[in-house]
């Protein structure tokens, strides 16, 4: 399977004339998504996913254990998101395929859109 997740800040650097430094840099709007590609072996399934509330999301990538039990891990949270997806063609009788984007927005309750948590073996960076 195929995934791609980006932060974009949007950041635009302002130059004084004369000067090669830039002035400022501004930031936009972050715009934060995440893309994959959905597959099911049947329209049972497929049908599930299409009724499903999706309203938050949850990256995690987990790595070696650590000392007491944890795990190495990254955890993408996204608090409030909408979603678009298309299907796509297979080829296939009774495979059925999905491109869908994942698109972080404003979540007043939170205060973001997107947080992380890194746990891993280093104490500081």
């Amino acid at each position: 399977s195929e995934s791609e997740f980006s932060i974009s800040n949007n950041a635009t650097v302002h130059h004084a004339h004369g000067s090669n430094q830039p002035r400022n840099i501004t930031l936009g709007d972050r715009e934060t998504t995440l893309d994959f590609m959905l597959f099911f072996e049947s329209t049972t399934n497929r049908d599930k996913y299409y009724n499903l509330s999706k309203q938050s999301a949850v990256l995690k990538f987990t790595g070696n254990g650590l000392a007491g039990g944890y795990t190495e891990a990254l955890t993408i949270n996204i608090y409030q998101s909408r979603v678009e997806s298309f299907e796509l063609e297979t080829g296939l009788s009774d495979m059925f395929a999905e491109k869908v984007q994942v698109i972080a927005e404003w979540d007043n309750a939170n205060s973001a859109d997107t947080t992380a948590v890194l746990r891993n073996v280093r104490a500081s960076y």
